[in-house]
């Protein structure tokens, strides 16, 4: 996870030519992002769409959430349900841990299939900043106490990292 090539904190510059939308956890409830979206007249070749992670478990469409990190607009950190699915597929928990939290995702998967999510999901980062000064904000799934300067650092501790998840 701490791969350089998949930096713990990703930043994006502000959006100077459409809006930018922050979305909680979707939990596979992808046709009510859909409808959101709808609502709001989102525009995929201007706006941008920020998740706060939790893409998966709970809902129906956890697949379809996780395919949205495909789409050029939509730009996800990682959650502790991603971050369960990682653990699972790396042996790090067993899928009746995961199964205690939402899981249900993982009665549907073969090893290679959840080994595969796994792989896609690893990339994402923790933290997404966008914007500078006093057009900043910060996209994370959790909590954070520390400073701006702290986040950008992307030194996390254990103990860090789990507040963010």
């Amino acid at each position: 996870m701490n791969d350089p090539t998949f930096p713990l904190v990703c930043r994006h510059p502000a959006n100077e030519v459409g809006r930018d939308f922050v979305v909680g956890d979707i939990h596979g409830c992808v046709d009510a992002l859909r409808y959101l979206l709808r609502e709001i007249d989102f525009d995929g070749t201007r706006d941008r769409l920020f998740s706060v992670g939790d893409l998966v478990d709970r809902g129906t469409d956890s697949l379809a959430a996780i395919d949205l990190i495909d789409k050029p607009w939509f730009y996800p950190v990682l959650g502790n349900h991603e971050d369960s699915l990682i653990a699972v597929a790396t042996g790090a928990m067993s899928r009746q841990a995961w199964y205690a939290i939402g899981g249900a995702l993982a009665e549907t998967l073969h090893d290679d299939q959840l080994g595969d999510l796994a792989l896609r999901l690893s990339k994402l980062p923790l933290v997404r900043v966008v914007g500078q000064g006093a057009r900043r904000f910060n996209v994370l799934h959790a909590e954070f106490f520390g400073s701006d300067a702290d986040l950008d650092a992307a030194n996390y501790s254990d103990e860090v990292r789990n507040l963010l998840l």
